[in-house]
């Protein structure tokens, strides 16, 4: 006799008999596993909500003088002190940076030199006060093979030991350091973690060191809290996924010459442009009177909240990254550079580029009345 076929779907367009009998079984075999996954998409994403406050008292818009600030502690040198010069732009200020020997903070704890210094700038107004710490590009994490540490020593222009060193147990003992010896920074809501030598991502070495410092990032936040913003410098734009890895990220570090020049490419890349742009810093050394106002206006024209400018160079020579012939950071810049500053920060710079072209013309002016006499 021949088997007659069920329809599997009734005259309404449903399914039954043995047609909802076979879905009903598929569904049942996946359930566990696609219920299993979609909590661990809502988790991560909950994680990502979770650990980064909405602005760490920052606003979207608003420029703030963020000094790279590696000078060591001078509050006692009274008028003479680099840092005095720092700190007197007030509540202009955003970051400042506490960077004792770079990033040692295991020897000497805590060290009141910083400590003092710490309070200093939160007296005079500075938003968050980031402790540095080095992390050598990632070179010792689980990922980085070798060659990958070869390439970062080479770099650097230093020692293998002065790479190894820096491991991930190295990096969260520092962390734990500075939170625990200054607390007084963290409960008054003002510290900050500063990670230098972050890798940005783009070639396939570096792709593979993401997750390292995504991880880091979640590590970190454990031990100083969510309402601590982490702030990474790979000194150049990154792929959007190390957006991850931080609350702040330094995205230019050089000089204004090759900032202004139109054949740099992706300064600020498009895959920034969701982003506040307090989240983003950038490092520019070497400006000169006749530069610096164009150097401010590109600034504005990327929306970039956070910015050091300073007159002062970075060079090599026969030194190496860690001990530079020449250092941008270890003195505070020019006067002119700190007018400018100002004007920047307060919105001011278009009256002060005015004023300063009407200056001009009152010079020829008088110049051309004494001719005439």
């Amino acid at each position: 006799m021949a088997k007659v076929r069920v329809p599997a779907l009734d005259t309404t367009g449903n399914l039954t008999g043995d047609g909802l009998a076979a879905v009903q079984k598929v569904v049942d075999a996946n359930l566990p596993s696609l219920k299993t996954s979609l909590e661990q998409s809502l988790e991560e994403r909950a994680a990502r909500i979770e650990t980064r406050q909405p602005d760490f008292g920052f606003i979207n818009g608003q420029r703030y003088y963020s000094p790279i600030t590696y000078t060591w502690p001078d509050y006692y040198n009274g008028p003479n002190s680099q840092w005095a010069k720092f700190l007197q732009f007030g509540n202009s200020l955003g970051i400042v940076i506490l960077n004792r020997s770079s990033g040692e903070w295991l020897d000497k704890r805590p060290d009141t030199d910083f400590a003092t210094q710490a309070n200093l700038a939160m007296a005079a107004g500075a938003k968050r006060i980031a402790f540095y710490v080095k992390t050598r590009h990632g070179a010792n994490a689980p990922e980085a093979d070798d060659t990958y540490r070869e390439r970062v020593r080479s770099m650097l222009g230093v020692s293998m030991e002065a790479v190894t060193r820096f491991t991930e147990k190295f990096i969260l003992d520092s962390v734990t350091a500075v939170y625990q010896d200054y607390s007084e920074v963290f409960t008054r809501g003002r510290g900050a973690i500063f990670l230098d030598e972050v890798p940005n991502g783009w070639d396939e070495q570096q792709q593979k060191i993401m997750p390292f410092y995504q991880q880091l990032y979640t590590k970190i936040k454990k031990i100083v809290g969510n309402n601590v913003p982490v702030i990474i410098n790979p000194g150049s734009n990154t792929r959007r996924e190390m957006m991850d890895a931080c609350d702040i990220v330094c995205t230019w570090e050089s000089n204004a010459q090759k900032y202004l020049d139109p054949t740099t490419p992706n300064i600020h890349p498009d895959h920034y442009k969701d982003f506040p742009s307090w989240r983003f810093w950038h490092i520019i050394h070497g400006v000169t009177p006749q530069n610096i106002e164009a150097v401010f206006h590109k600034l504005d024209s990327l929306n970039i909240g956070q910015a050091y400018i300073t007159d002062r160079v970075f060079s090599i020579g026969d030194g190496s990254e860690d001990h530079p012939a020449e250092n941008p950071y270890d003195k505070a810049p020019s006067t002119f550079v700190e007018d400018e500053v100002r004007a920047w920060t307060q919105g001011l710079l278009p009256y002060l580029t005015r004023i300063k072209a009407l200056e001009v013309e009152l010079q020829k002016l008088k110049q051309k009345e004494g001719n005439t006499q």
